[in-house]
């Protein structure tokens, strides 16, 4: 049990960390042997993270874009509450953005995914001022509310 619990941190100290080295990799390797099967799906899935993505920048962003079936497998992992809490909601943000500024306000088709946008927004957000219409403004004013959030409720160590 206290073997697990320090590893646990351990491996959270890593996902913390700038880089994930090749020393942390064999350090996750001697935790094969703890007999715990949520905790060896936790390890797995460091692992992977530590595989496909050892460095920290742009991390969970590119797990979310590019490895989709192992964000899901990190979504579903309860180890990772608290780490990854609302990152779905900010990367489809981000999403939605890009492909308004990329198509423009120019054709009836944008138009309609901008009227879309917003009211899919207004309906998640209905505490947002409705004072822009600017999908990147809009965005901007989420993600204060979600990190003033994200802020509020979390506790340091």
């Amino acid at each position: 049990m206290a073997r697990r619990r320090s590893a646990t941190d351990t491996l959270y100290r890593f996902l913390w960390q700038s880089n994930i080295s090749v020393r942390n990799i064999k350090t996750m390797e001697s935790m094969r042997d703890i007999d715990d099967e949520e905790f060896q799906s936790f390890l797995m899935l460091v692992q992977e993270i530590a595989r496909i993505r050892p460095h920290k920048r742009r991390r969970w962003k590119a797990i979310y874009q590019d490895h989709r079936d192992l964000w899901n497998r990190v979504r579903n992992n309860d180890y990772f509450d608290g780490i990854i809490d609302g990152l779905d909601e900010v990367f489809w943000l981000d999403a939605t953005c890009a492909k308004y500024r990329k198509s423009g306000p120019q054709s009836p088709e944008s138009l309609a995914e901008h009227e879309e946008f917003l009211l899919l927004v207004s309906e998640q957000y209905p505490e947002l001022s409705a004072e822009s219409t600017d999908p990147q403004l809009i965005i901007d004013e989420i993600k204060r509310m979600m990190a003033n959030d994200f802020y509020d409720s979390r506790e340091f160590f």
